[in-house]
């Protein structure tokens, strides 16, 4: 792994937020909604037309949030680092971004816990990216799997910070000394 100072580490995040289990609830509401909504105007004496309507209009709607709750599952297993003798490699939903080794002044150890964020660009369980406000540290950009919990701090050029949550944060620590 340093061989001839050439360093090449591949982490993921340490996952101990998993939106799974915050989904399932919506899953049982629509699959036990739509049958009651087919039902409803038959065992209250209207005709099967409103029914049919109200399955034609309840259908897409589950359709729809059955592919947005797929879509926001695959979020977290695409967060990954990857650390070279170039710099780190963070893999995020809207593509790779790029830390050169250079710019990184300072990793440190940090426990943290994120607030919300309006500048977040994904902030829900198993995924947070964007920018969020530490108290002791102000604005730091975010590539983390969980919302709290212990983390690697990096401090850049220019007085920027980002946040990572490897699973072996010991690892990434060595890595960039």
């Amino acid at each position: 792994m340093y061989a001839l100072g050439v360093v090449k580490l591949k982490t993921l995040p340490l996952r101990s937020d998993n939106p799974r289990p915050w989904l399932w609830p919506l899953v049982l509401m629509a699959v036990v909604t739509l049958p009651l909504l087919w039902l409803t105007p038959i065992l209250w004496g209207r005709s099967v037309s409103l029914a049919m309507l109200t399955a034609l209009i309840a259908l897409p709607g589950l359709a729809l949030a059955g592919l947005l709750a797929s879509w926001m599952l695959r979020f977290p297993q695409m967060l990954a680092y990857e650390l070279t003798h170039k710099g780190l490699t963070v893999q995020t939903h809207y593509g790779p971004e790029q830390i050169g080794r250079s710019q990184v002044v300072s990793a440190r150890p940090l426990e943290y816990a994120l607030r919300f964020s309006s500048r977040s660009k994904g902030h829900f369980p198993g995924y947070y990216v964007g920018t969020y406000t530490l108290e002791d540290l102000g604005p730091v950009s975010a590539y983390v799997a969980a919302r709290r919990g212990p983390g690697v701090l990096l401090e850049l050029q220019g007085g920027g910070k980002v946040l990572l949550s490897p699973e072996s944060p010991d690892d990434l620590l060595r890595a960039f000394r």
